[in-house]
């Protein structure tokens, strides 16, 4: 901002220049003003250095040229920063060291420069998988935390290795970590049942939710009714009475549906009777 003062009683015109005059413009474009007697005014002066300027100081001097009072000048210095761009992977963490379930990791960028980067490119690995995340904008001296997720219920028990990585023009960085799976036993059991005319059929389904083998049994539901008889699809591994079991040794995501019916059994002997009567 520049001030003319000037010291006539009478108003009078100056004329505006810069040495040098690159990167200068004067505020609405104007190179001439006026000035009242005794009065004084105030002028903008912008100086818009390009992006690739070196990072120096740059000195101008501001004149203004009265009619009646000649030149006056005055001197001012620009500096002028450096460009530069930089990022930096500060931290990396994983949510749990034994885990299951969603597991989270999270890593930390952070622009170390002074200038707003754009489309940063950050790559989660856990195991032998991966998960890319693009930033699109990170301000000057702008802390970032970014996370993902991984469901590691059905990964087999063990200790894994985990990874942000960070590659870019502006910087590149790399953390790391260890995480451990335990073993997980979940048997998953549903039933259903589906009535037909001799009585009716009944279905379960077994499913291994675990990351491990594991063994399980289905039974068949008990009943002391003398007029039912149980009558297997698959030939169960067990017989007590009138009550039926199966064993199963299932795999980490194996699924199995055991199957047996309930026959009301006066129904089919009368239908045969009847036939051996006729």
């Amino acid at each position: 901002d520049v001030t003319i003062w000037n010291n006539q009683s009478d108003g009078q015109w100056f004329s505006l220049a810069s040495y040098p005059s690159d990167w200068i413009s004067f505020e609405g474009g104007a190179t001439s003003l006026v000035v009242g007697g005794y009065g004084q005014r105030t002028f903008r002066v912008g100086v818009n250095p390009p992006e690739d300027a070196r990072g120096i100081r740059y000195g101008y001097t501001i004149a203004a040229i009265g009619e009646k009072t000649g030149r006056s000048s005055v001197d001012v210095v620009i500096p002028v920063q450096q460009r530069y761009a930089g990022v930096m992977l500060t931290d990396f963490s994983v949510s749990c060291s034994e885990c299951s379930g969603e597991t989270e990791f999270a890593a930390t960028l952070k622009n170390v420069g002074n200038i707003e980067l754009k489309n940063l490119a950050l790559e989660f690995i856990a195991g032998q998988y991966s998960k890319s995340i693009l930033i699109e904008t990170l301000s000057l001296g702008e802390e970032k935390t970014l996370t993902t997720k991984f469901l590691v219920d059905k990964w087999a028990p063990g200790s894994y290795g985990a990874s942000a990585k960070l590659s870019s023009s502006y910087g590149s960085g790399f953390k790391s970590a260890k995480f451990s799976v335990p073993e997980i036993k979940r048997i998953i059991t549903t039933k259903s049942a589906q009535k037909n005319f001799w009585g009716s059929t009944i279905y379960t389904t077994i499913r291994n939710d675990g990351n491990v083998e594991d063994y399980t049994e289905v039974n068949s539901e008990k009943t002391n009714d003398i007029f039912i008889a149980v009558y297997p699809a698959e030939k169960p591994s067990s017989i007590t009475g009138n009550a039926l079991t199966w064993y199963a040794v299932l795999g980490p995501g194996e699924e199995k549906t055991i199957s047996y019916s309930q026959v009301f059994w006066p129904i089919p002997f009368a239908g045969l009777f009847s036939l051996i009567a006729v």
